[in-house]
């Protein structure tokens, strides 16, 4: 396994305090999914203000 740096992957550096010591192809997957539960963690918090901001 070699280390990918996150400016290979066009990550933001501010996402990752270290370099990833796993290959270019799970590298994409954990990438994907850490964005996925970042954006889906941002939704729940905006759908819980505007709900509160309805009531």
């Amino acid at each position: 396994m070699k280390v990918v740096r996150a400016e290979q992957q066009n990550v933001d550096p501010k996402h990752l305090l270290f370099d990833w010591n796993v290959d270019e192809a799970l590298l994409g997957g954990i990438k994907i999914a850490f964005d996925g539960a970042v954006i889906d963690a941002t939704l729940q918090h905006r759908l819980s203000i505007l709900e509160t901001t309805i009531r």
